[in-house]
């Protein structure tokens, strides 16, 4: 499961294929970020294994303009962002699906485009982080807010029975642990989001505002429903959602 095993295992792939990890490997991915790109659309399996680095080195994932790009399988152990996905034009949905993340960044979403991230396990130590980055359409830009919303549409990125927590281990409750807004979801410029059916602990889910510059365009759309907020013994939450842009539903 290494870096170049998987690149070279991707770029001699057919479009529906499945690329698996052996069974159970533990890999130190320090060499260079893997790529998914728009011109075949793969399942990426990581078979049980775990890719541990300290470094920034990530999953690129392209959008394929038809199929659907998928991501399971995996333990990630990541010192910056896991999987940074985008689209140009028009793009089918992507999943990630069946992963434990444990770092300070699971996902930067880079487009307007659909997906879904559905039962994995996040795991985070990081106070004021950003688990899930929905960045939308990008700095400035308004495209997200000119188009048409249609509530309980499929074009949107869906965040669905997943679970989001401090690790257990460290904040057990022997040592008070102050909250200092470490988000399960953050979104900006334009984007849509559906989340639901998760369970939060010690986060939060954020639609971003336009703070600072001009050039900064809020969270246009969110659909938040069933999902479950918890704290923990010594633990100070000061909130449960933060809804500074758009419009949506609670539930």
């Amino acid at each position: 499961c290494t870096r170049a095993n998987i690149a070279a295992a991707i770029t001699s792939a057919a479009n529906g294929d499945r690329v698996f990890c052996t069974a159970s490997s533990s890999v130190a991915w320090t060499d260079a970020d893997i790529t998914m790109p728009s011109s075949k659309y793969l399942t990426l399996d990581g078979n049980g294994s775990t890719l541990t680095s300290s470094t920034t080195k990530k999953i690129i994932l392209q959008q394929h303009a038809t199929g659907n790009q998928i991501i399971t399988g995996f333990t990630f152990q990541q010192a910056g962002d896991t999987i940074s996905t985008s689209c140009s034009g028009t793009c089918a949905a992507f999943r990630i699906h069946h992963n434990t993340f444990r770092g300070a960044s699971v996902l930067r979403h880079n487009s307007l485009a659909p997906g879904l991230l559905d039962h994995n396990t996040i795991d985070t130590l990081s106070a004021a982080a950003e688990l899930i980055q929905h960045l939308g359409c990008g700095s400035g830009c308004t495209t997200g807010w000119e188009v048409a919303v249609s509530p309980g549409g499929a074009n949107m990125l869906f965040i669905e029975d997943n679970t989001f927590r401090f690790d257990a281990a460290t904040y057990n409750g022997s040592t008070p642990y102050y909250y200092w807004g470490t988000k399960a979801h953050a979104g900006y410029y334009g984007g849509q989001t559906v989340f639901r059916y998760n369970t939060l602990e010690m986060t939060m889910f954020d639609a971003h505002g336009g703070i600072g510059p001009s050039s900064q365009v809020g969270q246009r759309w969110w659909e938040i429903y069933n999902n479950t907020f918890i704290g923990i013994t010594g633990g100070n939450v000061s909130d449960w959602m933060n809804l500074r842009a758009g419009s949506g539903v609670v539930w």
